[in-house]
């Protein structure tokens, strides 16, 4: 058959389109999974619009209770957003609650900025190491969150009053583990939401009880994954820099890995009993130059090695090779049930005996003498396997020519 002009010049690819098509029956189980995905493609598309509508017509409704009923009590912090205080409520979402947190704005803070700090929150969401909104008030300055009580204020002020008494105490590195470990699970659920806190110190933390107790709060510069420069944009200038990592010195990068690093000096401030890091530093600048240059600080007086290996795990350099919060969590609720049950095997045997305050101590170092004698035990076990393998290798004729023969 003759090919006409026309179709010559047409690639041979196109030309297969007219050849016959061969239809196949379409699998029941797959034929509607692009509808499928497609509605629910939609359908969080509408979730999320009706969230932000919420949000956007909250702020514009009129608060169910007057500034007359809040009666502001003593101070907690001061912090550069906003100061927080003990306070009374008794009218609007805040019904109920005797005791309450309430952060008052301060007066340079903008309207988008403090709904900003709103929506995160919201986000958020409830965790019981997290400081859980209530209520806030937007209709008049000065703008007001209102928060769930706490007792005792910051952990930092709390641990500098009670120095003495809490480095008297044996079991101080255990509850410091339990403080440790709350602030990793907060941290992991924040991080969770896709949520940066940017401001992880020790000031931050609110305690109700010590130390089961601990409360992430301050969200004031924290920022959304999701809308990143709109929520980080104003806020550079009032970075706490001695909490801050290497590559934001460097790029100006801040991730879910800075947050890491920023929770490893909140270790070593606790450890402390909340002293400032990097004291040997007078300016932020010789901070920022020192630690772009490796410089890590040293181990605190009293610090389990454990924690400072977690510690020195934070600060690494490249921060791909930090721990998550989750791994973080995982690693000090080990830690904290070991301690458990050291400390309920001390209960059980001074149930069981009628002892004096020095024979309970004595009772106490016995205990931790055994689990001393446990580990070494164990790694003379391990050392000696490893010497018995390399002398079954070095006898192996295969292994004549190892270069561990000298």
């Amino acid at each position: 058959m003759a090919v006409s002009k026309r179709e010559e010049n047409i690639p041979q690819s196109t030309l297969v389109i007219s050849q016959p098509l061969l239809l196949t029956k379409p699998d029941p189980q797959t034929r509607w999974q692009p509808l499928q995905e497609m509605r629910s493609s939609v359908r969080t598309w509408r979730q999320k619009q009706s969230v932000l509508r919420s949000w956007s017509s909250s702020f514009s409704q009129t608060p169910s209770y007057s500034l007359q009923d809040v009666s502001l009590l003593e101070m907690i912090k001061d912090g550069k957003q906003g100061r927080f205080y003990r306070a009374k409520m008794s009218h609007g979402n805040c019904k109920g609650h005797k005791l309450i947190t309430c952060k008052v704005i301060k007066e340079g803070v903008s309207l988008k900025r403090f709904e900003l700090e709103v929506s995160i929150l919201k986000k958020v969401g409830y965790h019981k190491h997290v400081l859980q909104l209530l209520d806030w008030e937007v209709a008049q300055r000065p703008y007001m969150l209102f928060l769930e009580n706490v007792s005792f204020g910051t952990l930092r002020k709390f641990l500098r009053i009670n120095r003495v008494q809490l480095t008297d105490n044996e079991n101080l590195q255990s509850l410091l583990t339990v403080v440790a470990y709350h602030v990793a699970l907060g941290m992991e659920h924040i991080s969770n939401k896709m949520v940066l806190h940017r401001d992880l110190a020790l000031r931050n933390i609110l305690i109700g009880s010590f130390p089961y107790e601990c409360k992430i709060t301050e969200f004031g510069l924290a920022s959304d994954l999701f809308n990143y420069r709109s929520s980080w944009k104003h806020y550079k200038s009032e970075v706490p820099l001695r909490w801050y990592p290497p590559e934001y010195f460097r790029e100006k990068a801040y991730h879910l890995k800075s947050e890491v690093w920023s929770y490893g000096i909140l270790l070593w401030e606790m450890e402390t009993l909340g002293c400032s890091p990097y004291p040997d530093l007078d300016s932020a600048e010789e901070v920022m130059f020192h630690v772009c240059n490796g410089y890590r600080m040293r181990k605190p007086r009293g610090c389990r090695d454990e924690i400072y290996k977690l510690m020195e795990q934070c600060w690494t350099e490249n921060a791909r090779q930090r721990p998550s919060f989750s791994e973080i969590a995982k690693y000090l609720e080990d830690i904290v049930e070991e301690d458990a049950v050291r400390y309920s095997v001390t209960l059980h045997i001074l149930h069981q005996c009628d002892v004096s305050m020095a024979e309970m101590k004595v009772l106490i170092r016995f205990v931790f003498l055994l689990r001393i004698i446990y580990r070494w035990k164990k790694a003379r076990q391990y050392a000696t396997l490893c010497r018995g393998d390399l002398y079954s290798s070095k006898s192996h004729p295969q292994d004549s020519h190892s270069p561990l023969e000298g």
